[in-house]
Protein backbone atom coordinates (compact mmCIF):
# COMPACT_ATOMS: atom_id res chain seq x y z
CA UNK A 1 0.00 0.00 0.00
CA UNK A 2 2.79 2.28 0.24
CA UNK A 3 3.70 2.13 -2.79
CA UNK A 4 0.11 3.48 -4.11
CA UNK A 5 0.22 7.21 -5.44
CA UNK A 6 -3.30 7.72 -5.24
CA UNK A 7 -2.76 8.16 -1.77
CA UNK A 8 -1.19 11.51 -0.65
CA UNK A 9 0.43 11.23 2.28
CA UNK A 10 2.12 14.18 2.21
CA UNK A 11 5.80 12.70 2.38
CA UNK A 12 4.88 11.10 5.93
CA UNK A 13 5.40 7.00 5.37
CA UNK A 14 1.90 4.96 4.99
CA UNK A 15 2.54 3.18 8.48
CA UNK A 16 2.68 6.81 10.26
CA UNK A 17 -0.22 7.79 8.16
CA UNK A 18 -2.40 5.43 9.01
CA UNK A 19 -1.29 4.18 12.77
CA UNK A 20 -3.70 7.13 14.11
CA UNK A 21 -6.68 5.81 12.22
CA UNK A 22 -6.20 2.20 13.03
CA UNK A 23 -6.15 2.92 16.73
CA UNK A 24 -8.87 5.15 16.81
CA UNK A 25 -11.34 2.65 15.53
CA UNK A 26 -10.02 0.17 17.31
CA UNK A 27 -10.99 2.59 20.55
CA UNK A 28 -13.87 3.18 19.23
CA UNK A 29 -15.14 -0.67 18.45
CA UNK A 30 -13.99 -1.05 22.11
CA UNK A 31 -16.40 2.21 22.80
CA UNK A 32 -19.31 0.44 21.08
CA UNK A 33 -18.99 -3.28 22.88
CA UNK A 34 -17.95 -1.69 26.26
CA UNK A 35 -21.44 0.19 26.39
CA UNK A 36 -23.21 -2.35 24.62
CA UNK A 37 -22.02 -4.70 27.84
CA UNK A 38 -23.09 -2.13 30.01
CA UNK A 39 -27.06 -1.51 28.80
CA UNK A 40 -26.72 -5.54 28.39
CA UNK A 41 -25.92 -5.89 32.54
CA UNK A 42 -28.44 -3.91 33.15
CA UNK A 43 -31.16 -5.09 31.34
CA UNK A 44 -30.19 -8.77 32.78
CA UNK A 45 -30.23 -7.44 36.54
CA UNK A 46 -26.48 -7.93 36.58
CA UNK A 47 -25.42 -4.46 37.08
CA UNK A 48 -28.05 -3.74 40.66
CA UNK A 49 -25.73 -6.81 42.15
CA UNK A 50 -22.34 -4.60 40.71
CA UNK A 51 -23.65 -1.82 42.31
CA UNK A 52 -24.79 -3.34 45.46
CA UNK A 53 -20.91 -4.76 46.88
CA UNK A 54 -19.14 -3.03 49.26
CA UNK A 55 -16.74 -0.96 46.87
CA UNK A 56 -17.14 2.34 45.16
CA UNK A 57 -18.61 3.01 42.44
CA UNK A 58 -15.67 4.01 40.26
CA UNK A 59 -13.83 1.04 41.31
CA UNK A 60 -16.19 -1.05 39.45
CA UNK A 61 -15.77 1.35 36.40
CA UNK A 62 -12.28 1.58 36.43
CA UNK A 63 -12.35 -2.35 36.87
CA UNK A 64 -14.77 -2.87 33.86
CA UNK A 65 -12.76 -0.36 31.67
CA UNK A 66 -9.56 -1.88 32.03
CA UNK A 67 -11.05 -5.20 31.63
CA UNK A 68 -12.12 -3.47 28.13
CA UNK A 69 -8.03 -2.33 27.51
CA UNK A 70 -7.32 -5.57 26.70
CA UNK A 71 -9.20 -5.75 23.59
CA UNK A 72 -7.42 -2.34 22.31
CA UNK A 73 -3.47 -3.79 23.75
CA UNK A 74 -2.42 -6.63 22.03
CA UNK A 75 -1.25 -9.20 25.08
CA UNK A 76 1.87 -11.08 24.12
CA UNK A 77 1.18 -15.25 25.57
CA UNK A 78 4.52 -16.09 27.09
CA UNK A 79 3.43 -19.25 28.19
CA UNK A 80 2.22 -20.55 24.43
CA UNK A 81 3.97 -23.92 24.26
CA UNK A 82 3.03 -24.91 27.88
CA UNK A 83 0.34 -27.48 27.03
CA UNK A 84 2.64 -28.84 24.75
CA UNK A 85 3.82 -32.19 25.49
CA UNK A 86 7.68 -32.82 26.33
CA UNK A 87 9.58 -35.79 25.23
Amino acid sequence: MARVRALPTGGIPYIAFITPGVIMQSVTFVSIFYGLTIVWERESGILKKLLAMPVSRVSIILGRSSASIKGIVPVRNNNANSHSIRR
